[in-house]
């Protein structure tokens, strides 16, 4: 029973990482070690490749759909692990059961984890052009925070900074969103 599970849980882990991009976005090991995820931005938009840009649209879209709701997306996973185990969720023994539902909560955190490093690369990927072109940031807030941070001293810019550095964070995941269609994970 255990050995079905496993490689029905294998089986539904590879579909569930190609439904949310990573098996492009987040690569894992290589030969060498860890491969280095691809970039999702170039020039403060989502990259030209389709292969990386499908992938991030599908990572925000089918991620923010799926985990909108975690108990059915969790009761999905498992059912979808007994179907292809060709096993009764009702009729696993407690071990497998137990088993299940520890594999259940894991694979959902590393799917939930892989999607935000994704969101969080490219807004750093996104605060990184707009370091190297601040015209392009075009947030009103932003350009607030900007103008009181050429005025203040130096207590003032302390605070200013870690405001500013809120704002911009806030301000590339809602750039992220309307550009992905969808809410990031966050």
């Amino acid at each position: 029973e255990r050995q079905k599970l496993v490689l029905a849980a294998d089986a539904v882990d590879a579909e569930r990482r190609a439904r949310y991009g990573l098996d492009v976005l987040a690569p894992g090991e290589g030969e060498d070690g860890p491969r280095t995820p691809p970039a999702i931005l170039e020039a403060g938009r989502l990259t030209p490749d389709p292969l990386v840009g499908g992938a991030f649209l599908k990572a925000a879209r089918n991620g923010g759909a799926d985990f909108a709701d975690p108990l059915a997306l969790r009761r999905g996973w498992i059912r979808d692990v007994c179907e292809k185990a060709g096993l009764d969720e009702a009729a696993l023994s407690r071990v497998s059961s137990d088993w299940l539902d520890a594999e259940a909560d894991t694979a959902l955190g590393r799917y939930g984890d892989a999607i935000r490093r994704a969101e969080y690369q490219a807004a750093a990927e996104l605060q990184r052009h707009w370091l190297a072109h601040p015209s392009s940031i075009g947030d009103p807030r932003v350009s607030d925070i900007l103008a009181r941070l050429d005025a203040a001293g130096e207590e003032g810019r302390l605070l200013l900074v870690t405001e500013l550095s809120a704002a911009l964070k806030q301000h590339a995941l809602a750039r992220l969103a309307s550009l992905a269609g969808s809410e990031m994970l966050r």
